[in-house]
């Protein structure tokens, strides 16, 4: 599965400037991948991803994760958690918990750097 192009494409083009790590249930924003991007971005380490484009986390993960082949499920979500913020559109609006309060806040993403 890892590699198949079909697959690649399904899951979008564009990424998201942070790392994303599945911390107890959650999503959370663990780094920047790229330092600059990352601060434009309007995330901060620590915010917990909610929504991604109106969907609640929680559903994309279960519509995601027949295709993440794992031997068990931290490993699953960790695959995941890595692809949660690709994309096929350059923006995605989402929906953040920061420090108890919730706010929204559209996400640039970028293509793949070759």
């Amino acid at each position: 599965v890892w590699g198949n192009r079909l697959i690649e494409q399904h899951r979008g083009t564009y990424y998201a400037p942070v790392q994303v790590k599945a911390v107890s249930g959650q999503f959370v924003v663990a780094n920047y991948y790229n330092d600059s991007l990352g601060t434009l971005s309007g995330l901060r380490r620590g915010d917990v991803v909610l929504r991604i484009d109106g969907q609640p986390v929680d559903a994309l993960v279960r519509e995601r994760s027949p295709n993440y082949p794992a031997s068990n499920e931290p490993t699953r979500l960790r695959d995941l958690s890595r692809d949660l913020l690709r994309g096929q559109t350059l923006t995605a609006r989402l929906d953040i918990s920061r420090n108890g309060s919730t706010m929204t806040l559209d996400l640039k993403r970028y293509p793949m750097a070759d």
